[in-house]
């Protein structure tokens, strides 16, 4: 860098006082601020149930960052156990977030607030920060309790899976899939949309084709498991767009909100007039909804 110094004098000699009085030029390459090469989003629940990615910072923005949302609790956390989990997310597909990276979680449990509870709606003030080197660390103040949740967060060791465990994760992560390019052609169909049915033919022709490549590499490839994982990302956010396409997110939302208000008065019941089999039977039910709906999405 080379420094520049400016002097100017009156027709008297006099000097003049100059404001810069310098400057400076800079020789080669400036170095610029690393850009976030993903979005990053939270993890949140819609009203129907239908699980979204609500964006903190856009692909492109210039670290570090530090941002402050706020959000409210989906579900009561209360004694003797449960959790609240504040799921990040790295990618560009909005309406599912599984087709995106997983980056991490902030959980907060019932036994860090005992006695204390908290309930639906309860809002939780996060704090996101991402440093140069993409590291992202999460505080969730909880107003309520007055309290500042900054521990459990955990990354993923994706890379340190063994082939057969990854194999296994592809296979469990397919399955839902085929269940939902079903969903996708019957609507195709309903609407007599040729390029949605062709484009879900082509989607479900490439799992059946992950599908054989998984069972002839076994744990002789171990790059393969991770190829097939990513191919079925892929596929997801094509899948998500085809489901917005054809309305069959929309139909599967509705379903969920007539569930939904459904449960609530058989459980007052249950919980009110039922024996004890009788609460235990309608909670595996509930919760092999709750099941069946995030395999759906």
């Amino acid at each position: 860098m080379t420094q520049f110094w400016l002097y100017a004098r009156r027709q008297d000699g006099a000097l003049v006082d100059l404001n810069p009085n310098s400057f400076s030029i800079r020789h080669g390459l400036v170095p610029a601020l690393p850009p976030l090469p993903h979005s990053i989003g939270i993890e949140i629940v819609k009203s129907g149930g239908k699980a979204e990615l609500d964006w903190i910072y856009r692909k492109g923005e210039s670290l570090p960052l530090k941002r402050e949302v706020r959000f409210r609790a989906a579900h009561d956390l209360r004694q003797p156990d449960g959790s609240l989990a504040i799921k990040i997310w790295e990618g560009e597909t909005q309406e599912d977030p599984e087709a995106n990276s997983w980056s991490g979680a902030l959980t907060i449990s019932a036994r860090q607030i005992a006695p204390l509870a908290i309930q639906q709606g309860t809002e939780i003030c996060l704090t996101v920060a991402i440093d140069e080197s993409r590291r992202i660390t999460v505080d969730a103040f909880v107003p309520n309790l007055q309290r500042t949740f900054s521990d459990g967060i955990y990354l993923p060791e994706r890379d340190q899976q063994t082939p057969d465990a990854q194999f296994e994760e592809t296979v469990g992560a397919i399955e839902p899939l085929v269940e939902r390019l079903a969903a996708v052609r019957r609507a195709a169909s309903e609407r007599d949309d040729s390029s949605a049915s062709l484009a879900a033919d082509r989607l479900a022709d490439k799992l059946e084709e992950i599908s054989m490549v998984d069972a002839a590499a076994g744990s002789d490839d171990p790059d393969s498991a991770s190829r097939s994982m990513q191919d079925v990302k892929k596929i997801r956010i094509d899948l998500a767009r085809l489901e917005q396409q054809t309305g069959v997110g929309e139909r599967l939302t509705t379903d969920a909100e007539q569930v939904k208000r459904a449960a609530g008065p058989i459980r007052e019941i249950t919980e009110k007039y039922g024996a004890d089999l009788d609460k235990r039977q309608l909670g595996m039910l509930i919760r092999d909804r709750e099941l069946s709906a995030r395999l759906r999405r």
